[in-house]
């Protein structure tokens, strides 16, 4: 099965192609469109993550966490904070013991799929 724009877009995102790669790999070539599809494209996204606040409490959760690498113990504790259920990696092992589902893109996405099934 064909993966949609929104699942590539996704799996893209989290999966080996970090956020600040993703603008420059859909970036229009060069005396083309000057830069409207990567916003386009970015706007897409946007419908597709919750922006999660990170303050005080979330960095003092987060710096308390045993997490030994802090980015992700602050995007642990934000998740958790905002009550999000779902919390997408490209290393679930760095989550031990979460209280909230941890998959990578792909997992998720094969989930996703077989529930449609």
């Amino acid at each position: 099965m064909a993966q949609t724009f929104a699942e590539t877009a996704l799996t893209d995102m989290i999966q080996g192609t970090r956020t600040a790669r993703f603008p420059r790999r859909c970036a229009p070539l060069p005396g083309r469109d000057s830069g409207g599809r990567t916003l386009q494209i970015l706007k897409m996204f946007r419908e597709l993550v919750t922006v999660v606040p990170v303050d005080d409490k979330v960095i003092s959760a987060a710096l308390n966490a045993g997490f030994s690498d802090f980015e992700d113990a602050v995007q642990y504790r934000a998740e958790l904070a905002a009550k999000i259920r779902i919390l997408l990696t490209r290393n679930v092992r760095d989550y031990r013991k979460p209280a909230i589902a941890v998959f990578t893109a792909e997992e998720y996405l094969a989930r996703r799929r077989s529930a449609k099934s």
